[in-house]
């Protein structure tokens, strides 16, 4: 079997920071706050990037971090999302104990925005 080349790309990417979403319930595995203890660790020890830790259990709490996050990307911040939550293809991102759910189109309308802030 012959090898294959290897892949390579040039990019300009760029990121601040890391944005940790959580919208888990208590009774689920707590990976966002592991995560965050991780990447925390990992900051202190090597001066890595910003890393922060957020809680969404309602859509207007995940609406009004993601609106935030727009904000700062408007003034020079470029983010990483990272969503700890459960969803369903059908009906979109599950957040919190009682299961509101933000559509994909919801969700995909915010992140955009984000996108062209950054």
């Amino acid at each position: 079997m012959k090898p294959r080349s290897l892949f390579r790309a040039k990019t300009n990417f760029r990121c601040s920071g890391v944005v940790i979403i959580d919208a888990l319930t208590t009774s689920d595995l707590q990976t966002a706050r592991r995560l965050f203890d991780d990447l925390a660790h990992l900051r202190d020890q090597n001066g890595a990037s910003y890393v922060q830790y957020l809680k969404a259990t309602t859509k207007t709490e995940l609406i009004a971090i993601l609106d935030a996050v727009r904000s700062s990307a408007l003034n020079g911040f470029k983010p990483i999302l990272h969503f700890e939550a459960h969803g369903s293809k059908g009906n979109g991102l599950q957040l919190g104990p009682i299961g509101e759910i933000v559509s994909w189109q919801e969700l995909g309308d915010k992140l955009r925005e984000i996108n062209v802030a950054s």
